[in-house]
């Protein structure tokens, strides 16, 4: 997760259940974590910007960003990894809270880029993806 430099949480990030993100560093702005084997975790950032690092690739996830009111305290982004059996894990964005009526819509963008790895190293491999 690429932290805001001028985050509204203290740390660049909140906790949205009590699991406490595995193995969690902050190396810069890029905020790194492992999927927690023992519990649910989930964390959220008003980071416009994710990654996921794969076996074989790196998928970046930019989220659009934007005035208004967003869930979870003004999350913009969110990470949940689930424990053992179930290994995965979700990366989510959200967009701002807002009442719509019938016939209205809401557009929001999301830009996915997949590469291929290019470092055995995970957390060289995460930082470079920013």
């Amino acid at each position: 997760m690429l932290l805001s430099p001028k985050s509204r949480f203290p740390d660049g990030y909140v906790r949205l259940m009590k699991g406490e993100p595995a193995s969690l560093k902050i190396d810069g702005q890029v905020l790194l974590l492992s999927r927690h084997p023992r519990d649910q975790v989930k964390i959220g950032a008003d980071a416009a910007s994710l990654a996921c690092v794969g076996p074989d690739y790196v998928i970046r996830i930019d989220a659009q960003s934007g005035p208004g009111e967003y869930p979870d305290g003004g999350c913009l982004t969110e990470v949940y990894t689930s424990p053992d059996p179930l290994q995965y894990v979700e990366l989510e964005t959200l967009g701002p809270l807002i009442t719509i009526g019938t016939g209205d819509q809401i557009d929001r963008t999301t830009v996915y880029t997949v590469k291929p790895r290019s470092t055995p190293d995970a957390v060289a491999e995460a930082v470079s993806a920013f």
